[in-house]
């Protein structure tokens, strides 16, 4: 999105993107200027709606998808607001457009409040939220400013709110934001706002509202899903003059450009009579419009069926309509605002009917048949047969005495209705028709097929033209084709070198229905978009553009009511009446004359009744506004020398507050001397005693160094001479047991021999 700042800047908007562009003109390129994103300090999941920027007073207000309303100045942030959601949420169902009122209507609210709530006891189902609110939550949709503030639409409320924005006179760069109201739409099937604009001077101003009807909205519930695929937009006037003075004038400021919507699906068929200027359009929405295309064009009434209509017709002198569905005919009448149903006639497949001009025959498909009614009784009066397939088009010409029937595989017949027999029938043989019409004047069938029109003479028999239209595919005779959704026609005389295509490019979609109206003033065409283009004809001649009325009073032509035979005893028979009529008009005048001069002495009596008065009241007013004059003198002379004497009073107070603020310093500033001259004392105190803490440190540290050394020798001396002593130990045991292995040598050597001669002793015992 794009927000205009000046002639040459502008902001360039996204859910997550705010830049500030300058175009430079001598360099043809854009200069970003700032990148404000950073600047909102928006949430992970906070986007911006809609940016609105203030050219007077050099702000933007910024709204965001968590309905707050951000206000930046340059690169800086001045401000964050919530939307109101008191006012927003406030119950509906009253549907209150007004902010101020009256005493005796805010007596009467108040009544209605107390019964809803003895009713809200009763039934608990009362207290839940409406079906709508179920369906998405009240947030921030659109903003638009003001010359004061800013307008805001809601999307989950039908509503917008209008905002104030002042600066904070206490604080520099600070803004308040001021509520001025909060007004509602009348009508429960608007989902909310999706767009406001406002005229230049802020007096009128149209919002786009997305809108469902009741058979959407009962399918939408508790499904968001669904809902997005079935809203539409529609345009609504606001008139802000009515807001503004609502609290004086109870009327509703919001105008629909059109009241009961616009056709929301394919229009099928479009129907008009030439007696009044209204056109009938019949849409797959199920509903029937009926719009007054006089001057306003606006639209009349809507009706909603519960089947879908297929096509329609209105009787000549207007007061009839039938309406074709696929069960049948119906016939209705048509009231102020309504229709009502006073016949219904069972039929096959019926895609087509019209009405004689004379309005005395009505003519219907059912199926490949043709059934002709009196519209009068309801009857049938003739069938005629023999198509191939379902018809698609009906046609009375030639003073009603033929009809023009073409079926769905591109045949043509024409019946005369007099004797209910066929004076010709024409077909194409290799390709099918998409449209056919007979000229029974020209004696002419024209038709188009496979991307050529054709033109035939002597009832169908021998072509006369045949015209190569491609890339155009025609569905309708010279006035509408589906390819590039627009409508052409064919300027006669039929000659391949003198035809003269003109496009007129109107629709988006394809051409479903083309009606010329019977003034020959609009084409009226229809599409399957749901659009209805009204595109007005001018008539030349010459060069000149002419009208009717210029046609009439052309030297060349005459109007047949304006010629007549008049007699001579019937021409003074009227003159004998119209001096009776100048006698009657002179005493009416005579007689208005005198009524005039009553009239006017009772009014000057009134005037100058009305002015004495006035001058009393003037005098009383003057004399009240003289006695409140002299007061508020008075008062002004009071506080004026409430004022001198405020001021004096004040002069002396702030003398002596001096005077004692003085002497007060001058203690205070004694007192920090002396504790200045303290801290130096002790900061030198502090450093002799850390001194003597050093040195008696360092000795400390010398006199352990010295006892670990003398205690260090001592216990290496110590060890030396156990390693000396052990070292001779070893020695020693050495010898010791050198000297005991000996011994033991000894003492078993001697052992053994005391063994053996002891055994010898035994053995010489056992013998002996």
């Amino acid at each position: 999105m794009l927000e205009s700042i000046s002639d040459f800047e502008f902001f360039l908007i996204g859910p997550q993107f705010l830049t500030q562009y300058k175009y430079q003109t001598d360099i043809s390129g854009l200069e970003i200027q700032n990148n404000l994103i950073s600047v909102l300090e928006l949430q992970q999941d906070e986007n911006i709606v809609e940016v609105c920027y203030n050219s007077e007073k050099k702000y933007a207000i910024v709204a965001t998808s968590k309905n707050n309303l951000i206000m930046i100045k340059g690169d800086k942030k001045v401000g964050k607001f919530e939307l109101i959601k008191s006012s927003i949420l406030q119950s509906s169902s009253s549907n209150n457009l007004y902010n101020i009122l009256s005493k005796s209507q805010s007596m009467f609210l108040l009544k209605l409040k107390k019964q809803r709530d003895e009713k809200k006891q009763i039934n608990k189902d009362k207290n839940k939220a409406t079906e709508q609110e179920k369906l998405v939550s009240v947030r921030i949709s659109t903003i638009a400013k003001t010359n004061k503030g800013f307008i805001i639409g809601l999307i989950g409320k039908p509503a917008f709110q209008v905002y104030e924005v002042e600066q904070d006179n206490s604080e520099q760069e600070q803004y308040i934001l001021n509520l001025v109201g909060t007004y509602f739409i009348k009508d429960e099937h608007i989902y909310g706002i999706h767009q406001i604009h406002l005229a230049t001077y802020e007096i009128y101003g149209a919002l786009t509202v997305i809108y469902f009807n009741r058979s959407a909205y009962q399918v939408a519930l508790g499904s968001q899903q669904v809902l997005n695929n079935i809203v539409s937009c529609e345009i609504v006037y606001i008139n802000l003059a009515k807001v503004e003075a609502l609290k004086s004038v109870q009327k509703e400021p919001f105008e629909p450009l059109f009241e009961k919507g616009v056709h929301k699906g394919t229009i099928f068929n479009i129907a008009t009579t030439p007696m009044r200027s209204i056109l009938a359009s019949v849409c797959d929405d199920k509903n029937i419009k009926f719009w007054d295309y006089s001057n306003d064009f606006k639209e009349m009434f809507s009706h909603q069926f519960h089947e879908t209509p297929l096509s329609v017709a209105i009787h000549p002198l207007s007061y009839q309509y039938e309406i074709v569905f696929k069960d049948g005919l119906r016939f209705y009448f048509i009231l102020d605002d309504d229709l009502k149903l006073v016949h219904n006639e069972t039929t096959k497949v019926c895609n087509a009917l019209t009405y004689s001009k004379g309005g005395h025959i009505l003519a219907a498909a059912n199926g490949n048949q043709i059934q002709l009614y009196n519209p009068l009784t309801y009857k049938m009066i003739n069938v005629l047969l023999n198509h191939q397939t379902n018809l698609k088009d009906l046609l009375f010409i030639d003073r009603d005495n033929l009809l023009i029937s073409q079926c769905q595989f591109g045949i043509l017949y024409v019946w005369n209705l007099l004797s209910g027999e066929r004076i010709l029938e024409h077909a194409q043989k290799q390709n099918k028709y998409q449209s056919l019409c007979y000229d029974f004047e020209y004696d002419l069938v024209v038709g188009v097929s496979d991307q050529k029109l054709k033109v035939y003479h002597e009832k169908g028999q021998n072509i006369v033209l045949e015209v190569d239209t491609f890339p155009t595919q025609f569905s309708a005779i010279c006035i509408s084709h589906r390819i590039y959704q627009s409508i052409l026609l064919s300027i006669l005389p039929l000659q391949p070198q003198m035809m003269e295509p003109i496009e007129i490019s109107v629709h988006q979609f394809a051409v479903t229905a083309i009606k010329v109206s019977p003034d020959n003033s609009y084409l009226i065409s229809s599409s399957i978009d749901g659009s209805i283009f009204f595109s007005k004809i001018k008539q030349f001649i010459n060069g000149e553009e002419i009208t009717q009325l210029d046609l009439i009073t052309r030297g060349d032509t005459f109007a047949l009511n304006s010629l007549c035979l008049c007699s001579t005893t019937a021409q003074e028979v009227r003159q004998e009446q119209l001096k009776e009529l100048e006698y009657r008009l002179q005493n009416f005048k005579s007689d208005i004359d005198d009524a005039k001069e009553v009239q006017l002495n009772n009014n000057d009596y009134k005037l100058q009744k009305i002015r004495d008065e006035h001058t009393k009241e003037i005098q009383k007013v003057q004399d009240q506004l003289s006695q409140t004059i002299q007061q508020s003198d008075a008062k002004n002379n009071k506080i004026k020398e409430d004022k001198k004497n405020l001021i004096s009073t004040s002069k002396k107070t702030i003398d002596e507050m001096n005077e004692q603020n003085s002497k007060k310093l001058l203690q205070i500033y004694d007192i920090r001397d002396k504790l200045n001259e303290k801290l130096q004392n002790f900061i030198k105190q502090q450093d002799e005693e850390r001194r003597s803490v050093n040195q008696e440190y360092q000795q400390s540290i010398s006199q352990v160094d010295d006892e670990y050394c003398q205690k260090y020798q001592d216990l290496f001396n110590r060890f030396s001479q156990a390693m000396s002593n052990k070292k001779l130990d070893q020695r020693k045991f050495k010898e010791v047991l050198q000297q005991s292995e000996k011994d033991y040598e000894t003492f078993y050597k001697e052992s053994q021999q005391s063994l053996r001669q002891n055994q010898k002793n035994l053995t010489l015992k056992q013998k002996y």
